[in-house]
């Protein structure tokens, strides 16, 4: 946590902190730049709380979608935090896990493995390996793996994850929703199996957690139930049971939307909209790095759209898939077509570069969701 030598800058990452909670992130980011000013002026450029307040504002960036200037941010918190923070401390491995996180999501597998392992060094050597703060670095060394396609490495780090959250869950209603979120990792990587039977525990195990967050006043966001969802759409269709009224996934579906106070299409298009927004930006930005190459980028598009249901209105031309298999081919990365044939997103003509469509691909996506609804 922040120190209390200064309270200008504490009291802005405090708001920071509370509007990212809150998925306020323009205002959070907004928040975390007055604490990185007030920080400096009140402490100089070398001051541990620097480190913090630019850990904290590349954490808010990076949960708004922009995950390459969340990087940039966070290449500055580790080097200055190397240098000011305690080598086995929190606030040092939080730093490691943030820039791990920005790699992730910008495609830098090999980046960000190395970050989340230091990170989980770093807090294993502070509070022991048994200790739940570890599971962040776990969850993203399994999510490593999985993107890369490779489930068994993601399984046994994904299974101590849950087994540490369940030491959290009773008391922070926080390790509910990620109990909830790691059940729901396993349950798709045994369904990816034709593993059905662990699968389905692991389903229903994923919404009582999500319930229990909810119940602590927790909200769960409209993305993950939808994501619930399509796990469950999977599995009994894979099992070949019927969906229709009376099913198992009826009775899963109406306890999942009621966690969000009425049905998921009448709640979900804010959301969505702010999503695409954020991916927009990250896929220009992306797109204006010339340095960047073809595997990056493919890697960094399949990440961001993990689990989401593109709006209907992109549904012509096809899908992406196509586009983003033959880039993958190129860029020698198999194990990535895997993960792309769960993606529907549109493109245009599949002999185009992918950095020449990707500007397009979320900028309509915004207009498409903008629009009105034909009648």
């Amino acid at each position: 946590m922040p120190e209390q030598s200064g309270p200008d800058w504490h009291r802005h990452l405090e708001r920071c902190q509370g509007l990212c909670s809150e998925s306020r992130f323009e205002e959070a980011v907004a928040a975390g730049h007055q604490a990185l000013e007030e920080a400096i002026r009140q402490h100089g450029e070398r001051h541990p709380s620097v480190a913090q307040c630019l850990c904290l504002l590349g954490a808010a960036y990076l949960r708004g979608g922009d995950a390459s200037q969340a990087e940039k941010l966070l290449r500055r918190a580790l080097f200055m935090g190397e240098a000011a923070l305690p080598p086995g401390g929190d606030e040092l491995a939080d730093v490691l896990f943030h820039l791990g996180a920005a790699c992730h999501a910008l495609g830098k597998l090999r980046e960000a493995k190395p970050l989340y392992e230091r990170a989980l060094s770093a807090l294993e050597r502070a509070h022991g390996a048994e200790d739940p703060s570890v599971s962040r670095p776990l969850r993203g060394l399994a999510r490593v793996h999985s993107s890369a396609g490779d489930f068994a490495g993601a399984e046994p780090l994904l299974r101590r994850c849950h087994s540490l959250l369940l030491k959290r869950a009773p008391n922070e209603p926080p390790a509910q929703a990620d109990l909830s979120a790691v059940c729901l990792e396993l349950c798709g990587g045994y369904l990816s199996r034709g593993e059905l039977a662990r699968s389905e525990l692991l389903l229903n195990e994923s919404l009582e957690h999500l319930e229990r967050y909810a119940e602590a006043d927790g909200a769960p966001t409209h993305a993950f139930v939808n994501l619930f969802l399509e796990h469950a759409a999977r599995l009994y269709e894979a099992k070949g049971e019927s969906q229709g009224p009376g099913s198992a996934f009826e009775k899963l579906e109406e306890r999942a939307q009621a966690l969000l106070g009425g049905p998921l299409e009448d709640a979900i298009a804010e959301e969505e909209r702010g999503f695409w927004e954020g991916l927009a930006l990250s896929l220009t930005q992306l797109r204006e790095r010339d340095e960047a190459p073809e595997e990056q980028l493919a890697s960094s598009l399949l990440e961001a759209l993990r689990g989401r249901t593109v709006p209907a209105a992109l549904a012509d031309p096809p899908e992406l898939f196509e586009q983003v298999e033959a880039f993958i081919e190129r860029a020698s990365q198999p194990h990535l077509i895997d993960v792309a044939e769960d993606l529907l997103l549109p493109a245009a003509a599949a002999q185009r570069p992918l950095r020449e469509a990707l500007g397009e691909i979320a900028d309509r996506a915004v207009e498409a969701l903008a629009a009105p609804e034909e009648p």
